[in-house]
């Protein structure tokens, strides 16, 4: 190619020849096509699929990478040959047996203290035995002195969870006083963890002769350090009717707050500190100071906190 456009680019003088010669020499050969450039076999795609259009190219690309994803996944039930984890064990006599399918048993003693110079004794305990779902439970709320017991209020209850952080619960509860009367009560309420992580519980309460009761508590435990703990807590009882043999009037009978403070050698064993106040009101207030007993008390406590 560049000899031939050298030739071209020469003057004519150069080549003179004769009318009649140039007219019997034989016509020169075409040249040939000028070979491409390698980059010129690159074709554009709708030159080689004319029939294909953007969007089926992007049908396509889609596909290859689907069909890659599916080369590569693992199937979750690949290990069990097939088969669910269920069918598999239970096809070979067995079953899968988690946490929550087992029965587990607590006992919490929440609050067993001692208080006044006379030797006064509180007691609350709390108990149950079930699974993470359902369980048998008890409380024990007792006060003793000296003398002996003075009242005690126990309950008996089913617990079944209601959601992540609360439960309902449904049973019986007993009260019995000395030198008073006893009553029962069917009693049905929730109890479990409100948002802060304040622990909480309110039960109301259907006994003889219909009467109704409510008792509601709140407590919270602040961190001060690794082991050192500080506890507010509150609670508060309410009567629709009033009970004189038993010094109990309608409406609010009593509300009491506390401030423990308690080191945790193990979370099994906390022994603490505390300042507890009490106060009754309406008709429960008239009705102990009628006895001649304080309607309102302060008082310090020690006591220990623990876990079975």
């Amino acid at each position: 190619m560049i000899y031939v456009a050298t030739l071209l680019m020469l003057p004519a003088s150069g080549f003179a020849q004769s009318h009649a010669e140039h007219q019997h020499m034989p016509a020169p050969a075409p040249a040939p096509a000028p070979a491409p450039a390698p980059h010129e076999h690159v074709h554009d795609e709708h030159e080689i699929m004319p029939d294909m259009n953007a969007h089926d190219m992007t049908d396509m690309s889609a596909m290859e990478e689907n069909s890659a994803t599916v080369s590569f996944s693992r199937d979750p039930h690949a290990y069990a040959e097939s088969l669910p984890a269920s069918d598999r064990f239970a096809e070979q006599g067995h079953h899968l047996s988690l946490a929550d399918d087992h029965a587990f048993w607590a006992v919490l003693g929440d609050r067993v203290e001692r208080y006044g110079d006379s030797g006064n004794y509180d007691v609350d305990l709390l108990g149950w035995y079930g699974q993470t779902f359902s369980r048998m439970g008890f409380t024990l709320d007792a006060h003793a002195s000296n003398e002996g017991l003075e009242s005690a209020s126990g309950q008996l209850f089913w617990n079944r969870a209601m959601s992540a952080f609360f439960d309902t619960q449904a049973g019986v509860r007993v009260d019995r006083y000395v030198g008073g009367e006893n009553r029962q009560w069917l009693a049905a309420g929730i109890q479990g963890l409100a948002p802060n992580w304040f622990e909480v519980s309110a039960t109301a309460y259907l006994g003889e002769s219909g009467r109704f009761a409510f008792s509601a508590e709140s407590e919270y435990d602040l961190r001060l350090s690794r082991r050192i703990y500080l506890q507010p807590r509150v609670e508060l009882d309410w009567y629709s009717r009033s009970d004189v043999v038993n010094r109990l009037g309608r409406g609010l009978a009593e509300l009491s707050a506390g401030l423990r403070l308690r080191y945790e050698f193990t979370p099994r064993f906390a022994p603490y500190l505390g300042l507890s106040w009490s106060r009754s009101f309406a008709e429960t207030a008239k009705l102990l100071r009628e006895n001649n007993m304080a309607d309102e008390e302060n008082r310090w406590v020690i006591g220990l906190r623990f876990w079975l």
